[in-house]
Formats: C-alpha cells, sequence, structure tokens
C-alpha cells in the first residue's frame, strides 16, 4: 500500500512540474550605433499567466555584478527601461539619452515579476553609424554662396588651363 501511495504521489509532483512556467528573456536587437544614445530591445519570453504591468526590469546591483565579475559601467546607471507589447511580440526597451562611446557593453538585467526573479548576462557590440556616400559627396561639392561659386570656377579654369599646359609638353 506504501508503495503504491509513493508511486501516485511522484506522478503527481512530476504532472504539476510540467505546468510551471519560467519568465525568460530572449533576442536582443540593437537599434541604435556607436556615439549615439542606447536604444535596444530584449524579447519577452514564456510570460503564463503573468501580466506585462507584473514585469519590472532594471540594472543588477553592484553585488550582482560583483559575483558576475563584471565592471559596472557608470553608463548603465542612465538607463531607462520600459516593459511594452509591439506587433512582434512582448519586449522590453532600453533607452538612455547619453551617448554610448564604448563599443562592447557587458550588463546583467534584474528581472522580477510575482512569481519569481532572473538575472541575466548580456554583451552588446555597437556598430559604427552607416552613411551615404552619395549624399555626402554631393553637399560637398556644391558651392555655399555666388562669392564661393565665382573663385571655385576661376580656380577650376586655373586646373583645366595647367592640365592643357601639362598635357601639350
Amino acid at each position: 500500500m506504501l508503495r503504491k501511495t509513493v508511486v501516485i504521489l511522484t506522478m503527481m509532483l512530476c504532472s504539476m512540474a510540467t505546468q510551471l512556467y519560467a519568465l525568460g528573456l530572449g533576442t536582443v536587437t540593437v537599434e541604435s550605433a556607436l556615439n549615439q544614445p542606447l536604444r535596444m530591445r530584449v524579447e519577452l519570453l514564456q510570460l503564463g499567466d503573468t501580466r506585462l504591468q507584473d514585469i519590472r526590469v532594471s540594472m543588477a546591483s553592484s553585488a550582482d555584478f560583483e559575483r558576475f565579475n563584471i565592471n559596472r559601467d557608470g553608463f548603465l546607471s542612465n538607463i531607462r527601461f520600459s516593459v511594452e507589447s509591439t506587433a512582434q511580440g512582448n519586449v522590453v526597451t532600453l533607452t538612455s539619452s547619453q551617448i554610448v562611446r564604448e563599443p562592447y557593453l557587458s550588463f546583467i538585467l534584474d528581472t522580477r515579476w510575482p512569481n519569481g526573479r532572473l538575472l541575466s548576462e548580456h554583451t552588446i557590440l555597437l556598430d559604427l553609424p552607416v552613411f551615404d556616400d552619395q549624399q555626402s559627396t554631393s553637399e560637398v561639392r556644391q558651392p555655399i554662396s555666388p562669392i564661393l561659386q565665382a573663385s571655385y570656377r576661376r580656380s577650376s579654369d586655373r586646373c583645366s588651363a595647367i592640365c592643357r599646359v601639362i598635357g601639350s609638353v
């Protein structure tokens, strides 16, 4: 009889464990570049019955950074967090008003909800901003004022005259 009770109790505990949900953080999407204010999104996964309003995300404490053996940069104190629901799913948006000067950022997020807490380590690489070469060259070649336009024509006339003299030699 005792053996049957243990088997039944074990089966009940195993079936209950499969119904537990743990909140998770997914893909990180960086939407800013180096020398720009930070803007990035982190997916929220497996919310289960947890409401978005009950989720709090912040930068981990200094003690948590020490435990993970990561230096806590002063820049990380200025990051703002917001939990949002978008067309792509539920995300945590991280933004800052300060410019990011380091190409690598390593940090720990402290995510809390009524049934638990999650510490997650993230390292991101910020690329340099991309510039349009055609737009920048066309802006540089246009004269700024009529005075510069006249001197620009004279210098280009001199250049073509010099080129003709060199070409005939």
